[in-house]
């Protein structure tokens, strides 16, 4: 193993509180990919909390859910950078983002 690796390992081995942060590339790839990775992550977040550790995820991806909603629906709307249109976005992805992780997040976690 890496000698950064031991250190993170080390690291996750003694805190109390782990922080997850995943990022939009992550949610908005092929939805094989998606599912692969949120059923690994899913597992990897119940492994922590069954050793004892507190688990706050955090996560991106509002706006690529809704970008990815845009591209199924035909509309007129860009899916540009101006500020209004990243809200837009990020309003009609925010449902999609929490019902994606509601169906791989049993009740129990």
């Amino acid at each position: 193993m890496k000698p950064e690796r031991n250190s993170l390992s080390e690291k996750i081995r003694n805190a109390e509180k782990i922080v997850i942060k995943v990022g939009s590339a992550r949610l908005s790839g092929l939805p094989s990919e998606v599912n692969d990775f949120l059923f690994q992550l899913v597992s990897d977040i119940r492994h922590l909390r069954d050793l004892g550790k507190k688990v706050i995820l955090v996560s991106s991806g509002a706006i690529a859910r809704g970008r990815l909603l845009l591209s199924e629906l035909p509309s007129t709307i860009s899916s540009g950078d101006s500020l209004a249109e990243k809200q837009a976005l990020a309003a009609m992805g925010q449902n999609r983002l929490v019902n994606l992780y509601d169906s791989f997040f049993p009740k129990s976690i």
